[in-house]
């Protein structure tokens, strides 16, 4: 079942998320985890829960990334997933930036690259900021560009077709693209797209182990690929979606879940939170 709900008062959000704990308790041996992607708002929240429930322990709040990360690694019991996180993309650009350099695609970046080897791979600030500046576009092509991480993760290194639709200055990314994954394996965002399209077998599987109710509490940030995947899962268990201050572009990407992309989710209730 998807639940959503949608307010533009966090008071309202926690009121309810209270009450739905109340209601449907985990296990007293459970960690029960929420996503958040707010660190101060998960502890303003956990705080009146408690106050609202009297108590509240066992209690894990987590990013929306850290979070869709365990569950898929839930689902994928048999293989051992690598965390595509901030930090992993970071440090992996630079294990792979002087390999780069033997790729002639590779000249928009090469004063960089021999500045780096030049300085026997020791980060001067201008070298860090411009890879934490890609860091930062290959996480945002995971999370809102998925359809480019999978064409180029199913394109092998040597195929001309990995540079489609690029312009030539851009060819360096998804063959530095290419380099990470030698490190850390198949994205994330692979594995959903994954789930997404084999739900129906999953149904039949034995070995996931899901919570029995899936928390999120989220704004504008969400995702089409995080929409998608949540609604598609709850053909397997009871998610429930607090949207915070909805805009109308998170709306553009939430009517995915009233069909306008076949999703065929049939067990949805949407609610309106006033006072």
């Amino acid at each position: 079942m998807l639940n959503i709900y949608k307010t533009n008062k966090i008071e309202l959000i926690s009121e309810v998320l209270a009450k739905e704990i109340l209601i449907n308790p985990p296990f007293i041996t459970d960690n029960l985890k929420i996503s958040i992607q707010n660190y101060f708002l998960s502890k303003w929240i956990k705080d009146q829960i408690t106050l609202k429930n009297d108590i509240f322990a066992l209690c894990e709040f987590q990013t929306l990334a850290e979070y869709t990360e365990e569950i898929v690694k839930n689902i994928y019991v048999d293989q051992k997933l690598k965390s595509w996180n901030f930090e992993s993309i970071k440090w992996s650009i630079i294990e792979s930036f002087e390999e780069l350099k033997e790729y002639k695609e590779s000249w928009p970046l090469l004063n960089w690259i021999n500045k780096f080897i030049d300085n026997k791979k020791i980060l001067n600030s201008e070298i860090y900021s411009l890879i934490v500046r890609i860091t930062k576009v290959f996480s945002d092509y995971i999370l809102y560009r998925p359809e480019i991480i999978e064409k180029w993760h199913n394109t092998k290194l040597k195929n001309p077709n990995l540079f489609s639709g690029l312009n030539k200055d851009q060819y360096w990314q998804p063959i530095l693209f290419k380099l990470i994954e030698k490190n850390l394996n198949k994205p994330i965002c692979i594995y959903m797209i994954e789930i997404i399209n084999d739900i129906n077998n999953l149904k039949n599987c034995s070995k996931i182990n899901l919570p029995k109710n899936i928390y999120l509490v989220a704004s504008d940030n969400l995702s089409k690929l995080q929409i998608s995947f949540y609604s598609k899962l709850s053909e397997l268990t009871n998610v429930n979606i607090y949207l915070l201050s909805p805009g109308y572009e998170l709306w553009d990407r939430i009517n995915i879940v009233d069909g306008e992309i076949s999703l065929d989710i049939y067990n949805k209730k949407q609610y309106l939170l006033k006072e």
